[in-house]
């Protein structure tokens, strides 16, 4: 690989420069190899050197470094002129002689474990470029070793299995599987992170959840009694887990829409009852999206979900199985429960998600959700009437006619049900009228 290039932006390069101009060797590392040669796009690059994090302060004591926790990870973060740079202090074990070799020891996989310098070229020491071109990942030497310096690396196999398609080196995967139960110990920040990242991976299907579920299952426990647990039921062929997963993969590429995949019918094995019809044993679920609802609110608030993503994800959940139709009506009532200000966003999520969730289901009426979709999308663009803030009058209008706190509220609610139900036309007179009406009774 003596012919390997990299672009490196003008940003970067002079980092890279500063560090050399005294006399500190300096590589790049890391995904910005890995990506180049895999001819995909990098778009962070990070440096490691043999400078010491003090040295590296001194070398940019004129740059603004950014304070983020990065020095207990042997990190120094700087910003120049158009965006951050990583920059580590080699890495090693306290005694050990500091060195690029034994750098590249500690880094987690041998894809990962590729260095680059200008002056040198290409290091390779546990043959990362191999494993790349064979599309495998290989923890470096030890696996056990490097799972246990860092548990979360377990989760990052997946997400670059579910990213690249690669396939788990067999040794790896057997120390994943062992040492699974030390993902508890991680940082569930560092955890959601991993998730969101794999699960908008292209191979997430075969080369994560139908393989390895029961890592999944250490990070979202309240996913194993859905492993193997048959429907019963005659719109089903595959068991909860395994209709799960086919969701996920019938879903675009959106890491709220897939997460709200994965937990949609979580609540399904504690909502399980059967009937006997006539010798035949048919499952059902009842209440399950609002369990499932529920369940996951406790998951992404565990996980530490920002709020507009669990309100978001939770909203999917909850509204999966709702009835819908080629009605204006119907329509009103689904995007008035929508309160993310995204409104056309979150409506076309919904729409992937029943269409992810039909496909997986066999017996079903038949439902033209594009034709459905084009319905929502013109009611939304016309800014129809599904939102009291979309009604044709407001709070001061019913205080000028005697209302206070409460009543407020509950009035305007009333007036949306019934502009919503077609009832009541949305005009400030109509309304009027029939809230003197009301009165007057």
């Amino acid at each position: 690989m003596n012919d390997f290039n990299i672009y490196v932006p003008n940003y970067v390069k002079e980092i890279i420069d500063k560090l050399e101009s005294n006399n500190y060797e300096v590589y790049l590392v890391g995904g910005c190899i890995r990506d180049t040669l895999l001819n995909k796009e990098v778009h962070d690059y990070d440096l490691v050197t043999s400078a010491s994090l003090n040295e590296i302060k001194n070398v940019f004591k004129d740059y603004y470094i950014i304070n983020n926790n990065g020095e207990k990870h042997n990190t120094i973060s700087i910003y120049n002129k158009e965006d951050v740079v990583e920059v580590s202090s080699f890495r090693g074990e306290e005694g050990e002689t500091k060195s690029i070799e034994l750098d590249l020891l500690h880094r987690d996989f041998t894809i990962n474990s590729i260095a680059f310098s200008f002056k040198k070229g290409l290091i390779d020491p546990y043959s990362g470029v191999k494993d790349l071109s064979n599309k495998t990942l290989k923890a470096v030497l030890s696996p056990s070793e490097r799972f246990l310096e860092d548990p979360l690396r377990i989760f990052r196999a997946l997400r670059f299995a579910s990213k690249y398609g690669f396939t788990i080196e067999k040794e790896t995967e057997k120390e994943m599987f062992k040492y699974a139960y030390k993902l508890k110990e991680v940082a569930v920040e560092r955890l959601r992170d991993e998730l969101i990242k794999m699960m908008v991976g292209d191979f997430v299907f075969n080369n994560v959840l139908l393989t390895y579920r029961e890592i999944i299952g250490v990070v979202i426990p309240e996913l194993v009694p859905c492993f193997d647990f048959n429907q019963n039921n005659r719109y089903h062929f595959h068991d909860v887990y395994m209709h799960t997963v086919h969701v996920v993969n019938y879903t675009p590429c959106d890491y709220i829409t897939r997460i709200a995949a994965l937990l949609h019918d979580i609540g399904k094995p504690s909502s399980y009852s059967e009937t006997n019809v006539e010798g035949y044993i048919q499952g059902h679920f009842y209440s399950h999206p609002l369990l499932s609802y529920e369940m996951s609110r406790v998951i992404l608030n565990r996980l530490k979900f920002s709020t507009i993503d669990k309100n978001r994800i939770l909203f999917l959940i909850k509204e999966h199985d709702c009835f819908i139709s080629l009605s204006r009506k119907i329509l009103n009532r689904i995007l008035s429960k929508i309160k993310d200000e995204d409104v056309l966003g979150m409506f076309t999520r919904l729409i992937d998600l029943k269409k992810a969730d039909r496909k997986d289901h066999i017996n079903l009426k038949e439902l033209d959700l594009d034709e459905i979709y084009e319905l929502g999308k013109k009611i939304i663009e016309e800014n129809n009437s599904f939102k009291v803030s979309s009604l044709d009058i407001n709070g001061y209008d019913l205080m000028s006619l005697g209302y206070k706190g409460r009543e407020i509220k509950e009035m305007l609610n009333e007036i949306l049900d019934l502009v919503i139900d077609e009832k009541l036309i949305n005009e400030k007179e109509a309304i009027l009228e029939y809230i003197k009406n009301k009165s007057a009774k």
